[in-house]
């Protein structure tokens, strides 16, 4: 991890999240999660999961949609959901067609 004190550069940042860094590769992702979590409650921002957790669940469903070119079921048993579950979460996180590939 590319650090300075408490700072998150670019680095440590998933390429899915808009970094340069590879999310696999990180060797301890749930520490920079909890950098953030330690930012978020110094800064007042509370309460936590509040914010964190439909970011996490965008994130994997980028993921889980990418990995399966757009299609709904598998991605959906990649998370460990139904079909229903993750057209569910999708439009509730607003993530209808923007995470999916063109033509998907």
């Amino acid at each position: 991890m590319t650090t300075l004190g408490n700072v998150i550069v670019v680095a440590d940042i998933p390429p899915e999240l808009g970094g340069v860094g590879n999310f696999r590769e990180a060797p301890d992702w749930t520490r920079v999660l909890a950098n953030s979590a330690d930012r978020q409650l110094t800064a007042g921002k509370t309460p936590l999961l509040a914010s964190a957790l439909p970011e996490f669940e965008k994130a994997l469903i980028r993921i889980a949609m990418r990995r399966t070119k757009g299609h709904r079921q598998e991605a959906a048993k990649l998370l460990g959901w139904d079909r229903i579950t993750l057209t569910r979460k999708m439009k509730a996180l607003h993530l209808d067609g923007a995470s999916e590939p063109p033509g998907a």
